[in-house]
């Protein structure tokens, strides 16, 4: 499946994804080391949303995967409908998801998604 699409939360659609988001920025010209980047920073988001969105993963839920070329910059949203920024102590993992886009990508905006939910857009400069 290419992008944008929704995809089921769960963690084998991550494959699918990455793939995706990898044939995207190889058409935008991307070089290699971006396009990894890229990649690294979408999985995280679609990760985070299908552990703390979905907790843990769910065949009935979807986490929605697009892209936009602009000018010289490729931009990646994920969106889920799950229960939106909430703080959990029993949350999995390490937190650092968020941190490890932030330092990947040349623009991060992260909000509650109308609905309910989460959006995150994550912007690469194309090139750099």
């Amino acid at each position: 499946m290419e992008l944008p699409g929704a995809f089921p939360a769960v963690a084998s659609s991550l494959s699918t994804i990455r793939r995706g988001v990898a044939a995207c920025a190889r058409r935008a010209g991307a070089p290699a080391p971006q396009v990894a980047a890229m990649v690294v920073a979408v999985n995280e988001a679609v990760a985070n949303a299908v552990v703390h969105a979905y907790e843990r993963g769910s065949d009935d839920a979807h986490v929605w995967v697009g892209y936009e070329l602009d000018g010289g910059y490729l931009s990646f949203t994920v969106a889920d409908r799950g229960g939106g920024l909430r703080p959990r102590r029993d949350s999995p993992g390490l937190g650092l998801g968020f941190a490890i886009i932030a330092q990947l990508a040349d623009e991060l905006e992260l909000r509650e998604a109308e609905g309910g939910g989460v959006e995150i857009r994550m912007g690469f400069r194309l090139g750099g």
